[in-house]
């Protein structure tokens, strides 16, 4: 499978369940933590996943240190699986975060609810390095690396 039909089925995945799990490193200790997140794509920037968070937030203040992570895509249905592994950048670009709320739109409503600071906004940046794709009731499974 190529990439642009890998970047397919997950801006598909993506439309369709409107969540992801991301999987991070927190710092000491090197504890692997999870967390429901709603990202998005924009269009024009192929590759990349986009989310927003706040500054405040210390797993967030911990990514310069630990920058790889690794999403989790799923149907509701639980029959596509979609691993995407690569790096998380904290962006505070005004212009990018206007971009992802756009893309992001009326699916945050849990979001604004839990943040410390909504004025203090920052956009999570992951280029994806590698994409896995498992449909557990076939077996099936497809990995490609990006940039390759």
């Amino acid at each position: 499978m190529k990439v642009h039909e890998m970047l397919a089925i997950m801006e598909r995945i993506l439309e369709s369940a409107k969540t992801a799990v991301l999987g991070t490193v927190e710092q000491p200790g090197n504890t692997p933590r999870l967390r429901w997140m709603t990202p998005a794509t924009i269009r024009g920037r192929s590759g990349f996943l986009y989310a927003l968070s706040s500054p405040e937030y210390a797993w967030v203040r911990d990514l310069p240190e630990a920058p790889r992570v690794e999403w989790m895509l799923q149907t509701a249905a639980l029959d596509e699986i979609m691993y995407l592994r690569g790096g998380l950048s904290v962006i505070d670009n005004p212009a990018l975060k206007a971009d992802v709320q756009e893309a992001l739109g009326g699916h945050l409503t849990v979001f604004w609810k839990n943040i410390p600071d909504e004025s203090s906004l920052v956009v999570l940046e992951s280029p994806i390095d590698e994409m896995v794709y498992f449909k557990p009731m076939t077996g099936e499974r497809v990995a490609v690396k990006l940039g390759e």
